[in-house]
């Protein structure tokens, strides 16, 4: 009919997932103006990371499934630390996030947690298509993308690891990443925690 807008389904996806895209941007550059400022404010409590990192991997794994990912889990139980739920919950959804994007279909990715005394450490290997060395220095720069990602068209902003790292540093962790062109690539995330005895 004249004047009447038939539907149009795939210009609607399209529509839909650029409204998406949007809402995750805002929602990052709100977290970005948060890490940038003076201070992070913590909300401590006692966090069992075993329980939530198991409940996020478990979340994707339908995700997982569809790009036939196969994934390996290593989850220490009754791992403890004083620290920001949303935060933390926050780093490891950006990491696996990272993860499940950048690996190809029948890919692996695999996500440890172990504690050796006082040192806790959460690992997630992918074999995705790896991150050239020379842009490894600026991997935690605002905005800063590999052309291999910008090729990818995943619909990154380029500050989800900004933010990642400034959330484990105002945890008193560090984040360490190590990667090879069409290998994959290893996040090492390290916290101590301070009421181990």
């Amino acid at each position: 009919m004249d004047g009447v807008w038939e539907p149009d389904y795939e210009r609607l996806s399209v529509i839909h997932g650029e409204v998406i895209r949007l809402t995750k941007l805002i929602s990052e550059l709100s977290n970005l103006s948060i890490v940038e400022g003076d201070e992070i404010k913590l909300k401590l409590s006692t966090v069992d990371l075993s329980e939530i990192l198991n409940d996020i991997v478990d979340s994707y794994e339908p995700m997982f499934s569809d790009k036939n990912i196969s994934v390996n889990k290593n989850i220490q139980n009754d791992v403890n630390m004083m620290g920001d739920i949303d935060y933390l919950k926050r780093i490891f959804i950006n990491i696996l996030s990272n993860a499940f994007k950048y690996t190809n279909e029948n890919g692996t990715v695999s996500v440890s947690l172990e504690q050796i005394k006082n040192q806790i450490r959460i690992t997630v290997k992918d074999t995705g298509i790896g991150i050239p060395k020379e842009d490894l220095k600026h991997i935690f720069e605002r905005f800063y993308r590999s052309d291999l990602s910008r090729n990818r068209q995943t619909g990154g902003t380029g500050i989800g690891l900004t933010i990642t790292k400034a959330l484990v540093e105002a945890h008193g962790g560090t984040i360490k990443i190590d990667s090879e062109v069409g290998k994959g690539t290893n996040v090492i995330v390290e916290f101590v925690n301070l009421n181990h005895h």
